[in-house]
């Protein structure tokens, strides 16, 4: 049987932000080191909580329980870093002092506690950078395109 953990740290799978205390980051490369987060995708969340505060059968699940464990609670990112571009990885440290390593493609989105953010969040800056990473792909595009115009496919 499992050991006894504290149910109150979990959140339910279909979690609601208060955006009081909670705002929502658009994709992981706006995550930083001492965030506080949890992963904005019901999908890889589960109930293990009843209303009432106790524990589900799936709960006991040993599956379904480690899903819960690694999704379904408040974790502060430590060590961030990237893997081939797309996927950011941390170290996630859990109020009980638990650590698991996360890793998600960069697309996800994820809350993140107020109190924990560095500075606001800057959606307009986000979304400039964003512009500006993309120039550099159309610079390329486009001079791929002329040399094909004026030089032809590459010989076989």
């Amino acid at each position: 049987m499992a050991e006894a953990i504290d149910m109150t740290q979990f959140v339910p799978k279909y979690f609601e932000m208060d955006p009081k205390t909670d705002d929502l980051l658009r994709k992981g490369s706006m995550l930083e080191d001492g965030m506080v987060v949890l992963l904005e995708m019901p999908a890889l969340r589960v109930d293990i909580v009843s209303e009432d505060g106790q524990p589900l059968s799936t709960y006991y699940n040993p599956e379904t329980r480690e899903q819960a464990l690694r999704y379904n609670r408040w974790v502060t990112v430590s060590d961030l870093g990237w893997a081939d571009g797309d996927m950011c990885s941390f170290i996630g440290v859990y109020h009980d002092g638990t650590k698991k390593k996360i890793e998600a493609p960069n697309d996800f989105a994820w809350y993140v506690k107020k109190n924990s953010l560095p500075k606001p969040i800057d959606y307009e800056a986000e979304q400039r950078d964003q512009q500006e990473r993309g120039r550099p792909v159309e610079a390329v595009r486009a001079a791929l395109s002329e040399s094909m115009r004026l030089y032809g496919p590459r010989p076989s």
